[in-house]
């Protein structure tokens, strides 16, 4: 799969091989590392990483306001608000 590399470290498989425990110290540290071997790129991630990116994924809740806005009906809400800071107090808003 084409693409940019996610993580800031990559060896070739042949580095790892070389390295002895730099590829590992290197996932413990920063979380992961990229390993390409023949044109494939592989990753190796610390299993809290791998958690935690599994955990995010699952997680349904909207992640920044673009991703609350994004099934809406832009045009349904303006209308739906359109008086809103235009309207007088009731009395029973709540904050």
């Amino acid at each position: 799969m084409p693409g940019a590399p996610v993580f800031d470290t990559s060896y070739s498989t042949t580095e790892v091989n070389k390295s002895g425990s730099r590829v590992y110290d290197d996932a413990w540290v920063k979380g992961g590392v990229e390993i390409t071997r023949r044109g494939q790129r592989f990753v190796l991630l610390r299993q809290d990483y791998l958690n935690r990116l599994i955990d995010e994924a699952r997680d349904d809740r909207p992640q920044s306001l673009d991703d609350l806005l994004q099934d809406y009906d832009t045009a349904k809400i303006r209308a739906l608000t359109a008086d809103f800071e235009a309207e007088p107090p009731t009395g029973t808003e709540l904050i």
